[in-house]
């Protein structure tokens, strides 16, 4: 993933993703070689460059791979930041893995759910325009994100729509 070669960065990430996605033990061994920090630095070298569009797909499908099944919280807070550029793209491949990925993350424990608001506040904004995305598979999972984000606390639904009034 360090590689001063495109290529060979954006096959590093398809790698690490497709071993990530077979089952939970990869998952985990991915993720104590510390892959996510530098699957992280390779999206951010290249979510400003059209002609890194392959490296950037292969990394948000990594990086959803290593957020599912959810590990803990603190391990994958760091992709959020990731996972929220990833949604302003213009690639479907890219927007539907991190639409994906944030649905399920959203389908976890109340402080999942707050670290995805608080990481970005764009987030949810993103999540309702692409409710009414061209693509039925981008809607679907926005609209699960959607739900799931408002399934919460009041508390909670403070944070993203500002005070509740009775």
């Amino acid at each position: 993933l360090s590689s001063p070669n495109e290529e060979i960065r954006t096959q590093a990430a398809w790698a690490l993703g497709n071993i990530a996605g077979d089952n939970r033990k990869n998952r985990d061994t991915v993720l104590a070689a510390g892959a996510l920090p530098a699957l992280i630095q390779a999206a951010e070298g290249s979510f400003n460059d059209p002609s890194k569009i392959e490296t950037i797909r292969n990394v948000t499908k990594a990086i959803s791979n290593l957020c599912w099944p959810l590990p803990e919280l603190a391990v994958i807070r760091p992709a959020l930041a990731v996972l929220a550029h990833s949604l302003l793209s213009e690639d479907l491949e890219i927007v539907s893995d991190a639409c994906w990925v944030i649905g399920q993350i959203s389908d976890g424990p109340e402080q999942y759910i707050r670290a995805i608001i608080e990481i970005d506040s764009k987030v949810v904004p993103r999540l309702l325009e692409l409710m009414g995305h061209r693509s039925m598979k981008i809607v679907k999972q926005a609209m699960k994100a959607i739900g799931n984000i408002l399934c919460v606390t009041e508390g909670l639904i403070e944070l993203i729509v500002g005070p509740i009034s009775s």
